[in-house]
């Protein structure tokens, strides 16, 4: 497996495989395939397993994704405590061209924001905590992209928010354009990539990032929108800036990036009065009427904390309220569960081990008397849905599916 991790060439990678396939019984086949794919399905997170090897494997897990060091780390033996926490601090502090896990958001939804961003009195008549101060940032449709630059060397380094390395797919496009942009030698930036259209002078919807970043399209280009500031050095001097609150590493973003326009930009950043909990609501709406996400809440004084979702950033969308936009969808196919909790023992109906679904779209209206007497609509398939229902839901789903489904 570590070969086939370390390969590179596509033909090494098939040889190293069917070695795999040749050598492993049924089930060892069975158990590579899901730890290549990532879908072990044990009911049981990275996060407890790698707690359970050590206190701090996984905050050192969400400052390098590098599953192999941070074993190697916790398993050395050093000669006192002190010792240990030099040598994780040390993997911690060092940030430059690792593969950290991003800073996420706590997922607000509307009718909670009140209570989140304007904390009351802790018994009733007490003393009002201080409100936190809260700025505004656009909700963009984007792809969350961890940018490392090293200007002296020519080196970029561009990744997703799951550790993937994206900089061959965007990095041709995009690396002279951060270069001028950014003043200093050395820099970590946190950021979306999206795509921008000239012609429509907007953004395009997610999913053609790939495309764009290809340059078929003269009117459309790809565009980093940079809303943080993890490390820098102007070559002289190099700033860890992960303890330093947000509205100090804002400053000094401003002043890094030289913004090329709708090409590489600081994000637009405005106050809001936290108390205000209906003027939140309305920036809301009026993002909602411009076809965007949602909003981004962000605490002036929330520092950086690699892979944590609740650390002062909120995101606010319509659709955590039930407010997102809905469609009337057929369901045409289903999906066998690859997990007992979603089968029905012992049935033999394929509607009760059936927990995704093929849904589509009616190219057209049929009516009530055209399906008694036989007609068939037309339909396209429109997509794969396997969340945003809980057990009992899906339970009712397979009971209504149950003897119209054919295999």
């Amino acid at each position: 497996m570590t070969e086939l991790h370390d390969s590179h060439e596509h033909q090494d990678k098939r040889r190293l495989i069917a070695q795999l396939a040749r050598r492993a019984t049924a089930l060892e086949q069975k158990w590579i395939v899901k730890t290549i794919l990532k879908d072990l399905k044990l009911s049981l997170g990275h996060e407890r397993i790698l707690r359970s090897l050590h206190p701090r494997a996984m905050e050192l897990y969400s400052h390098s994704s590098n599953l192999q060091a941070v074993l190697e780390a916790i398993r050395k033996k050093p000669d006192s405590t002190a010792d240990e926490q030099k040598q994780i601090s040390g993997m911690i502090n060092n940030i430059f061209f690792q593969t950290i896990k991003p800073m996420l958001s706590f997922r607000l939804s509307p009718h909670r924001v009140g209570g989140v961003v304007d904390p009351q009195p802790a018994v009733p008549g007490g003393e009002m905590p201080p409100a936190p101060r809260l700025v505004l940032e656009t909700k963009y449709d984007g792809e969350r992209i961890v940018a490392h630059i090293d200007k002296d060397a020519g080196r970029l380094g561009l990744y997703t928010r799951n550790a993937r390395d994206y900089t061959g797919m965007y990095g041709p496009a995009m690396q002279s354009h951060i270069f001028r942009s950014v003043q200093g030698s050395r820099a970590v930036l946190d950021g979306e990539m999206l795509s921008y259209d000239e012609l429509a002078k907007s953004f395009v919807p997610f999913g053609n990032n790939r495309f764009v970043a290809l340059q078929l399209d003269a009117n459309q280009h790809l565009c980093y929108m940079v809303f943080d500031i993890l490390y820098y050095s102007n070559g002289e001097d190099t700033y860890d800036l992960r303890n330093t609150p947000m509205e100090d590493r804002r400053k000094l973003l401003e002043k890094v990036i030289a913004p090329i326009d709708k090409i590489v930009e600081v994000v637009p950043q405005r106050n809001i009065n936290s108390r205000d909990t209906q003027q939140i609501l309305k920036e809301l709406d009026s993002a909602i009427e411009r076809h965007e996400e949602g909003l981004i809440l962000k605490e002036l004084s929330s520092n950086y904390a690699c892979g944590s979702r609740n650390r002062g950033w909120y995101k606010v969308k319509p659709e955590y309220d039930g407010l997102g936009e809905h469609l009337d969808l057929v369901v045409i196919g289903g999906y066998w569960s690859d997990t007992a909790k979603r089968r029905k023992q012992g049935s033999t109906d394929p509607s009760d081990n059936i927990s995704h679904f093929l849904v589509a779209l009616l190219k057209e209206r049929v009516s009530k008397h055209q399906l008694s007497i036989g007609v068939v609509p037309m339909v396209s398939p429109l997509t794969k849905v396997g969340t945003g229902y809980n057990m009992e839901e899906l339970k009712e789903m397979q009971k209504r599916l149950r003897g119209i489904v054919f295999c």
